[in-house]
């Protein structure tokens, strides 16, 4: 789950940051994991991502195509943009996976986090025209007064998926989504 989907969930609901503590010596190492390029824990990093990117653009497509068709120059930019957090390295090569050639959008990949449940993952389909509010009737219908909030911002109900996926996927090329309890917002 992505960090800021984390923050999402878990952090204060009035816009207050998280307070973290970075130790610069004396790391647990039995407790976290530290990310270097080339060692066998960055590795593994890097091959869930890219199976990850892989499902979100099959979701999309129907397809792996243009993820397969990637070149290791534009995988390994792809994938230093995300391990170095440059976005226009990343975007340079992400952009080519939102249009498929020969594929129309299927889906759009969304992961829908709630609180003390397991994620739902929305399959989707582009047989109308779909908001948000949509989506959550159909997969959550027992949150009441759904807030999704998505990259820390509280959606409308009324956004349609397609926008979000357009403009708030993350680096795996899902729309991670936490949703609250109108109540609880």
């Amino acid at each position: 789950v992505p960090v800021g989907v984390l923050f999402d969930c878990h952090g204060p609901t009035t816009g207050e940051p998280w307070r973290v503590h970075v130790h610069f010596d004396a790391m647990p190492q039995n407790r976290m994991c530290v990310l270097r390029s080339g060692d066998e824990f960055g590795k593994t990093v890097e091959r869930t991502y890219f199976n990850v990117l892989k499902e979100a653009v099959h979701l999309k497509f129907g397809s792996v195509e243009q993820v397969m068709a990637l070149s290791k120059e534009d995988q390994t930019q792809l994938w230093d943009g995300v391990r170095d957090f440059n976005y226009d390295l990343f975007w340079q090569v992400n952009q080519q996976l939102q249009t498929a050639r020969e594929h129309k959008l299927r889906n759009v990949p969304m992961r829908i986090h709630l609180a003390d449940e397991p994620t739902v993952q929305q399959p989707g389909s582009d047989d109308a025209p779909r908001t948000i509010g949509d989506v959550l009737a159909s997969l959550v219908p027992h949150v009441v007064d759904p807030v999704p909030v998505v990259h820390g911002v509280r959606v409308g109900l009324e956004t349609p998926v397609l926008w979000l996926a357009e403009h708030m996927i993350h680096p795996d090329n899902f729309v991670h989504a936490y949703v609250r309890a109108g109540a609880s917002a």
